[in-house]
C-alpha cells in the first residue's frame, strides 16, 4: 500500500481505536492505539507505523492485546501533522495538542532568546570595564567581539 494511503488508514485507525493524552510534565503528549485482537496484519501495521512515525509497540499475549505508543515530542508532532489532514470524526484533540505543543515550544524559545539578550546586553554594558581588567590580567587586548551575540 502506498504511504499516503497507509497514513490515511492510520488516521481512521486512530480515530476509532486511538487516544491522545497530556503527560504529567504538562509539556508533552502521548499517542496510543490499542487493538484487542492481535493477528499478523496488526503486527505488520504497527511495525510500519513505527518505521514511519517512530514510537514503539508491544504485545500482551495473555490478554491478546497490542498497543502502539508515541511519547517523544518530535514523533508526536510528526504523527499529528501526518494524519490530521485525513481525520474526519475527531480532529479537534489533535489540533488542540498541536497548538499546545507549538505554543510551549515558542515560549521555551522566547525564554532562551530573552536569556541570551540579557547576557549580551550585560556584556555590552560592561565591555569597557572588563577590557581594562582583561588587559592587566592576561597582558593582551580583549576581543571587541566579546559583547556580540555570535560569540556567546
Amino acid at each position: 500500500m502506498e504511504e499516503k494511503y497507509f497514513i490515511a488508514w492510520v488516521a481512521g485507525f486512530w480515530e476509532g481505536e486511538g487516544s491522545i493524552s497530556k503527560k504529567k510534565d504538562k509539556q508533552n503528549y502521548s499517542i496510543s492505539i490499542a487493538q484487542n485482537t492481535v493477528n499478523k496484519s496488526t503486527i505488520d501495521a504497527f511495525k510500519r507505523m513505527k518505521n514511519i512515525f517512530g514510537g514503539n509497540y508491544h504485545f500482551e499475549k495473555t490478554r491478546d492485546m497490542a498497543r502502539y505508543q508515541i511519547g517523544k515530542r518530535k514523533e508526536v508532532i510528526k504523527f499529528i501533522e501526518s494524519i490530521l489532514p485525513y481525520c474526519i470524526i475527531r480532529p479537534e484533540p489533535l489540533q488542540n495538542a498541536l497548538i499546545d505543543i507549538k505554543l510551549w515550544e515558542k515560549e521555551k524559545n522566547d525564554k532562551k532568546i530573552t536569556g541570551i539578550s540579557s547576557t549580551m546586553s550585560w556584556r555590552v554594558r560592561n565591555y569597557d570595564k572588563y577590557k581594562k581588567w582583561y588587559k592587566n590580567y592576561y597582558g593582551k587586548e580583549l576581543n571587541p567581539q566579546w559583547g556580540i551575540l555570535a560569540n556567546i
